[in-house]
């Protein structure tokens, strides 16, 4: 069972077509900004002592009236405010993550288990500028399965990732372009190719100041399948995600809302017509107590 576990090697595939990476496995720093912005999270972890973030899904009652309320996942931190612990409940079995992280909060690697065997492990290497260069995975017996290569480029505000197996076989590529003297705050596009070369996946942004507005998934011709339109709180959190088809119906929409300490505390989905289809609902423990 190694589902849980690909979404760490996959993260930067599944953020293309996503709304937004609500599975807390983060795929690590690789521009600048993404490094200042998991710092500014990291931060507020500890700084208001949260100890463990339990997550919870509420789908809409069926006919018998009864809602249908599961926990999904536990994030454990540690007084730095770095997950160090994530559980994931499924209902063929219990996943554990175990993460390290060195004295300035970097990333090392991440042990996963699946009911308490140990399944994968992840190990994370960075530049000079603290910028990952290298992710590599061992199986259970310490053999390498697969890795992602980091490439930057001298010249143009580019980031480009290649996926390759344990045979060093190519097995997908994804360029990210950003906007020119942007600083890597405007992700212009990114395009996926195949191991072969052909085009899986193209994405194009829109932003408004550095806030990005909207997210247009193209398929391998280039045509449209779908868009994802964002708004903000005035503090700059995310406030609504909406999803629409490519003949701009809507598919769901997501609204955020958050605690007073602006702590995420529920994701209301509806779908096109407004009807609530889940709920994901956020629950903490502080090591100072209950706030």
């Amino acid at each position: 069972m190694r589902r849980v576990r690909q979404l760490i090697a996959r993260a930067a595939l599944f953020a293309l077509i996503s709304a937004t990476i609500t599975t807390a496995h983060d795929e690590p720093p690789k521009t600048m900004r993404e490094r200042a912005e998991q710092e500014q999270t990291r931060e507020k972890m500890r700084s208001l002592g949260v100890k463990s973030q339990t997550i919870s899904v509420i789908k809409t009652a069926g006919s018998d009236g009864v809602a249908d309320s599961s926990r999904w996942l536990t994030n454990e931190y540690d007084q730095a405010g770095n997950r160090v612990k994530q559980t994931v409940y499924d209902t063929s079995g219990v996943t554990r993550s175990i993460s390290v992280f060195d004295d300035r909060s970097s990333w090392l690697e991440e042990l996963t288990f699946v009911d308490d065997y140990l399944r994968d492990r992840t190990v994370f290497l960075y530049d000079r500028h603290g910028l990952i260069s290298h992710v590599f995975s061992y199986d259970d017996l310490g053999e390498l399965t697969g890795r992602l290569d980091y490439t930057y480029s001298s010249t143009d505000p580019n980031v480009f990732i290649e996926k390759r197996n344990q045979r060093d076989s190519l097995l997908y590529s994804i360029l990210y372009r950003y906007e020119p003297g942007s600083d890597f705050r405007r992700q212009v596009d990114a395009v996926q190719t195949g191991g072969s070369g052909s085009p899986v996946v193209k994405v194009e942004n829109e932003y408004i100041l550095d806030k990005r507005s909207r997210k247009s998934v193209l398929d391998p011709d280039g045509k449209l399948t779908h868009t994802f339109s964002y708004t903000y709180t005035p503090g700059g959190d995310l406030s609504e995600v909406v999803k629409r088809l490519a003949d701009d119906s809507i598919a769901f929409r997501q609204g955020y809302q958050y605690t007073q300490e602006g702590l995420l505390s529920v994701i209301t989905e509806r779908d096109g017509s407004g009807a609530v289809k889940r709920r994901l609902c956020y629950a903490y423990e502080f090591f100072r107590g209950d706030r």
